[in-house]
């Protein structure tokens, strides 16, 4: 046997292990991890503790069948205690070009809308942003204005005054380092080498829709087959239907078929709230009838570079209503529902935190019983940007 061989073997197999950044843990059972899922202080400190990120949300709720709630509120921020971030400050510069982040889209209702603005302020700190658009606030109205691109829609009350949409362009305040290039130059006095710092802006929309449900018909097209003759009028995603001019029963198809393909950037993220009007008139057989029903129109029509985040309604105050109970049993149906899209559809479908019960603690925050002051929307606004960028 040729022992030279072999330690030169083993050598190229650790090398490339080390490259790669897996090693093996001998315990009780035979397994391997990746060293990306921990942070490079973790590593070299050999306290390996997993990164906050997407796969370790995800494991967690496919084997407690429960979003990951363990953690606590220290200085107005939760953390989570099983696992920690590795970003640093103003990492959203950094990281939302790196994701292609071009639009990110939030649905919801009233406390949608304060997750949206959440979400505005948090990229003011680092990006300039003006407002393309508004709807007109305190009408439960649509604004027919807001949604002029699309034609032939019909609008109907919504359930809320409050839910009014909104669309800023923003484009960061300072260019961002990209890359070096060196140039190498001869001349009299030997080789000179220059560097030059490659740079570049970020350009990002954010969009905040009013949704107060996962099936209405707050907005919808309808068209006689012979306003279709001319159809080429019509942003109907018609390539999904084999249809050359569709219709929008449903508000969500008027979104995602019809509204969002008039807008110059179509979104890469899209941020789904748990809404509260859902369990004032749902029951089970209905919530997973018009969620199932939602999903299925996402993953027929959103594009393949797109990310889809769906995070649970806030907790409610038991003096609301009499109905308090139902906001938690909902928000236990819906992550039933979607937790099977988790599974078929990770590219796509990411989940989140269990915020019902990370704001079951911050009722010192409350406005009214069913919204928060922008404390709370600005701590989990803050969670979700840095579980996205982890």
């Amino acid at each position: 046997m040729n022992w030279k061989i072999i330690i030169a073997t083993c050598i190229m197999v650790l090398t490339v292990l080390t490259y790669t950044g897996t090693y093996f843990n001998f315990g009780s059972s035979f397994e391997y991890s990746h060293m990306n899922n921990f942070t490079i202080k973790q590593i070299y400190s050999k306290h390996l503790v997993e990164k906050c990120s997407k796969e370790f949300l995800l494991k967690v709720l496919l084997k407690n069948n429960v979003s990951y709630t363990e953690g606590s509120w220290v200085n107005d921020t939760w953390k989570p205690s099983k696992c920690e971030f590795s970003n640093g400050k103003s990492f959203l510069p950094k990281c939302l070009p790196d994701l292609k982040i071009r639009k990110m889209l939030i649905l919801g209702d009233s406390n949608g809308r304060r997750w949206g603005y959440a979400a505005l302020r948090l990229l003011q700190k680092e990006y300039k942003c003006n407002v393309v658009k508004k709807e007109i606030d305190g009408n439960s109205d649509p604004t027919e204005e807001y949604f002029k691109e699309v034609k032939d829609t019909k609008f109907h009350k919504r359930d809320c005054i409050t839910c009014t949409s909104f669309l800023y362009q923003c484009v960061t305040k300072q260019p961002i380092n990209s890359h070096y290039t060196t140039e190498v130059s001869h001349n009299a006095s030997g080789v000179s080498h220059n560097a030059t710092v490659q740079a570049f802006t970020h350009k990002l929309d954010i969009e905040y829709l009013a949704m107060e449900y996962y099936m209405d018909n707050e907005m919808i097209t309808q068209r006689r087959s012979t306003q279709c003759k001319n159809a080429n009028k019509y942003p109907f995603n018609s390539s999904k239907y084999g249809s050359y001019c569709g219709e929008s029963m449903t508000t969500q198809q008027f979104i995602f078929n019809e509204y969002l393909y008039t807008q110059p950037n179509y979104p890469t993220l899209i941020v789904i709230i748990g809404n509260h009007h859902e369990p004032e008139r749902r029951v089970y057989s209905d919530l997973k009838r018009d969620l199932t029903w939602f999903l299925e129109l996402l993953q027929q029509v959103v594009h393949n570079d797109t990310r889809v985040y769906w995070i649970e309604s806030t907790y409610v105050s038991k003096k609301w209503n009499r109905k308090h109970e139902k906001y938690e049993e909902y928000n236990r149906w819906a992550l039933q529902v979607i937790s099977k899209y988790y599974k078929s559809n990770p590219s796509l479908f990411y989940p989140f935190y269990g915020i019902f019960d990370l704001s079951k603690n911050k009722t010192e925050w409350y406005k009214d019983g069913m919204h928060y002051n922008e404390k709370l929307y600005t701590a989990f606004m803050e969670l979700f940007f840095k579980t996205l960028c982890e």
